[in-house]
C-alpha cells in the first residue's frame, strides 16, 4: 500500500486533500492516470497542510462576511413594481436574477444568485418571506413586497 493525497472527491476513497492509503496499481493505472492523486512525499503533505490552513482562514472570512450581510438584512424589504392583472398575477414573474439586482440596488448587497432560496418564481403581488443561504450555517429572512405598477 503506498499513500496518495487525493486531489479532486472520489466517492469511495475521500475528498480532496485527503490522506489515504491505495494499491500502486491502483494508483498507477486509475488515480495517477486520470490526474486524481499524487503521491504523498514530504513536499505534497506540507502542501496540503498550507491549503487546508488557508481554507479554514478563507471560510472564517467567508462567515464573518455571511454575519454583517445577515446583520444587514435584518428587517430589510425589497420593492418590485411589477405590472399585473385586476386580480394581482403578473405578466411575468420575479425570479432569482431579479431579486439578486434588487439586493444590490436598494440594499447595496451583492450575492451570487445561487444563495437565493425560492421555491417558485413570484407570480402575484403581495408580500413574500424568501430565505438566502449566505454560507452553510448562516440564512437570513428577506422581505419581499409586489405592487402592481
Amino acid at each position: 500500500m503506498i499513500e496518495v493525497v487525493l486531489k479532486k472527491d472520489i466517492k469511495p476513497l475521500g475528498f480532496k486533500g485527503d490522506i489515504v492509503k491505495v494499491r500502486p496499481g491502483y494508483f498507477r493505472n486509475f488515480l495517477s492516470a486520470n490526474g486524481w492523486a499524487v503521491m504523498a512525499d514530504k513536499h505534497n503533505k506540507e502542501l496540503v497542510e498550507t491549503q487546508k490552513k488557508r481554507a479554514v482562514v478563507r471560510r472564517e472570512q467567508i462567515a464573518v462576511n455571511a454575519k454583517a450581510i445577515a446583520d444587514q438584512l435584518k428587517n430589510a424589504a425589497i420593492r418590485f413594481k411589477e405590472k399585473a392583472t385586476d386580480k394581482g398575477h403578473l405578466y411575468g414573474s420575479i425570479d432569482e436574477r431579479a431579486i439578486v439586482e434588487a439586493l444590490k440596488e436598494q440594499i447595496k448587497i451583492d450575492i451570487d444568485r445561487s444563495n437565493v432560496e425560492l421555491s417558485e418564481h413570484i407570480k402575484t403581488t403581495g408580500e413574500f418571506e424568501i430565505s438566502l443561504k449566505l454560507n452553510e450555517e448562516i440564512s437570513a429572512p428577506v422581505k419581499i413586497i409586489v405592487e402592481n405598477a
